[in-house]
């Protein structure tokens, strides 16, 4: 379904279901990085994806540990 070609509408929706379980779209988000038959689309998507969430992790652990240390003043 994911393909080395454009992807319809029903791909994406599809997507989206499956990125919404928990667990299973860990192992389908690594699966479909990793695979070369994967399309360019979803491929930079994926990639993407992954740089916004180690932001917002790194973020959040920084923000996390000012208002820890404050409270420890």
């Amino acid at each position: 379904m994911f393909k080395n070609r454009d992807m319809s509408v029903l791909d994406w929706f599809v997507f989206s279901i499956i990125m919404v379980i928990p667990i299973i779209n860990i192992i389908f988000f690594i699966i479909l990085l990793v695979s070369p038959d994967t399309s360019p689309s979803l491929k930079n998507f994926l990639i993407y994806t992954l740089i916004m969430t180690v932001i917002v992790v790194g973020l959040w652990i920084l923000i996390l540990g000012a208002v820890i240390a404050t409270f420890n003043a």
